[in-house]
C-alpha cells in the first residue's frame, strides 16, 4: 500500500490535464473515469475493501483506462497512467480481476 500512498499522493499534488475536462477518449469521459477511479482509491486507502458494487465499478474502469492511455500522448498520457496504476493496485489488493 506504499506505493499506492505515493501515487495517490502524486495524484493529488496533479493538475487535471489542460484540454481533457469535457473530452472523451475512446468513448470514455475522461473527468468521470479520473473521479470514479479516485473514489474508489480513496475508499481503500482509508481501510475498506470494495464491497462488489465498487470492484465491479474499478474493473469496469480499470479496462477503460487501458483503452484510454493507448490513445493520449503526453503528460495526458501519463496523468491517466497512474490512474490505471492505483486502480490496478487497488483491485489486486481486493483480489479483484482487471491488472495487466
Amino acid at each position: 500500500m506504499d506505493e499506492l500512498r505515493r501515487l495517490w499522493r502524486e495524484h493529488r499534488e496533479a493538475e487535471y490535464p489542460d484540454g481533457y475536462r469535457d473530452k472523451e477518449v475512446a468513448g470514455v469521459a475522461l473527468i468521470l473515469l479520473d473521479t470514479e477511479i479516485a473514489g474508489c482509491v480513496s475508499f481503500s486507502l482509508g481501510g475498506a475493501r470494495l464491497d462488489p458494487e465498487r470492484g465491479r465499478v474499478l474493473e469496469g474502469c480499470y479496462r477503460d483506462a487501458v483503452a484510454v492511455t493507448r490513445e493520449l500522448t503526453g503528460p495526458a498520457r501519463g496523468y491517466f497512467e497512474r490512474l490505471k496504476l492505483m486502480a490496478a493496485i487497488v483491485l489486486e489488493a481486493n483480489g479483484r480481476q482487471g491488472a495487466v
